[in-house]
């Protein structure tokens, strides 16, 4: 069975914030100490996972 469009976009949507939160959770982590600004953070993810600049919004939809 083939999925809709409509089940297709909330399901690559979430792929996407899990792949973002797998590269952002290093970063995080308490042992290691911050490096870098948030301003900086940003721009690294936007270059290393090679998105535009998006943000989620509470519900999970891409806001540009």
């Amino acid at each position: 069975m083939t999925k809709s469009r409509s089940q297709k976009l909330p399901e690559k949507a979430a792929e996407e914030r899990r792949r973002r939160r797998d590269w952002l959770l290093p970063f995080m982590q308490n042992s290691q100490p911050k490096k870098l600004a948030k301003d900086d953070l940003r721009r690294a993810a936007l270059h290393a996972l090679n998105v535009e600049k998006t943000h989620d919004n509470q519900n999970g939809e891409v806001v540009r």
